[in-house]
């Protein structure tokens, strides 16, 4: 597994991240998050048979508190959440699946603000942005070049110390974020390549019917990579 490291700046028009720098600091035990991603956990687990009881296992919240808004959680929580998950279940598309789950509706005013951005580019600046608020447990960088766009991924330091958390962080972003583009550019949306900064395990791995595209594996940098919408008059891709 290769060092967690920020990635490099992708040759294009580099438009927004989140990175080591810019972001605000909130130390891993602060409980300042809402519980969107725990609550997705919980529900892919539950629904598989897992005891609730297990699936919070270390995390401080009761079952009852799970969906609800007053909730809040650290990213030391979700991350136990995710190695909780690791050991229950044997879904081998899970982390993917979690993460396709998860819409821009369940974000709040974070996710209304998205949706309400006048154009495609603006929407995907400000998703960047404004991802701290999202429970992040990876930074994310959204760049563009030659008609192509791409989200370039990269699980904190935290998650990286664990390669098997660090995959199932990396894949669980994937399926949030193929999730959020489809919400933005509709259904039918498809990326054209993926590729992942580890090799292929035997654990658990994206679904290739449901992406829609090739992964490549050992490659530099975890990253979706798309082609962009037609333009508008204005030269910006339509939220739609």
């Amino acid at each position: 597994m290769r060092d967690s490291r920020q990635p490099s700046k992708f040759s294009g028009s580099h438009l927004a991240s989140t990175n080591a720098e810019e972001a605000p600091v909130v130390g891993m035990g602060e409980r300042v998050y809402e519980s969107t991603k725990l609550a997705a956990l919980f529900d892919a687990l539950v629904n598989q048979g897992c005891p609730a009881g297990e699936m919070l296992r270390n995390v401080n919240l009761q079952e009852e508190e799970v969906h609800s808004p007053q909730a809040r959680i650290s990213l030391a929580e979700l991350i136990t959440a995710c190695k909780n998950a690791l050991r229950l279940s044997s879904d081998r598309h899970l982390p993917y699946r979690v993460g396709a789950s998860i819409h821009i509706s369940t974000y709040g005013m974070y996710g209304f603000a998205i949706l309400c951005c006048p154009d495609f580019r603006k929407a995907m600046a400000f998703a960047a942005q404004y991802h701290a608020l999202a429970a992040p447990l990876a930074t994310i960088e959204f760049n563009e070049e030659k008609g192509f766009g791409s989200w370039t991924i990269e699980p904190n330091v935290h998650a990286a110390i664990d390669p098997q958390v660090y995959r199932f962080i990396t894949e669980m972003q994937i399926g949030i974020h193929i999730s959020l583009m489809r919400d933005i550019m509709g259904a039918a949306f498809t990326p054209d390549q993926i590729t992942l900064a580890y090799p292929e395990g035997d654990d658990f791995s994206l679904p290739a019917d449901e992406i829609g595209c090739h992964v490549r594996f050992a490659s530099q940098l975890n990253q979706i990579v798309f082609r962009r919408q037609p333009s508008d008059p204005r030269g910006h891709s339509k939220v739609t």
